[in-house]
């Protein structure tokens, strides 16, 4: 078997969680070490942003982000169940789960 095989970074993904500016990172894969999902690899070019596979195995716990050196190098997306939101069609109020002021509970009781 002469065959080698190959890892290619999977950045078209829909759910994408993550973004690496190449401009901004400095390459030096901190966020690989602090992935707790194993999704970053660093770079096989020195300097280099590490590559992303898997995306969609993210878990959206943001430690790359806290343990990157460089500010603002990688910026986390929510996942989309946490970017879905409700709007109140009496108040026309937006709301969404885990948001720090929700608004106050619907009491009107469920029409049958």
């Amino acid at each position: 078997m002469t065959e080698n095989a190959y890892l290619i970074a999977n950045n078209n993904s829909v759910g994408l969680p993550i973004t690496i500016d190449p401009e901004l990172c400095s390459g030096c894969n901190s966020c690989v070490a602090a992935c707790r999902a194993h999704l970053l690899f660093p770079n096989p070019e020195k300097g280099k942003p590490p590559m992303l596979f898997y995306s969609e195995e993210c878990w959206g716990c943001g430690c790359c982000v806290e343990y990157c050196t460089v500010p603002g190098a990688i910026k986390m997306r929510d996942v989309l169940h946490q970017r879905v939101g409700w709007k109140r069609k009496e108040t026309g109020e937006y709301y969404r789960i885990g948001m720090k002021t929700p608004p106050s509970p619907n009491t009107r009781p469920p029409v049958y």
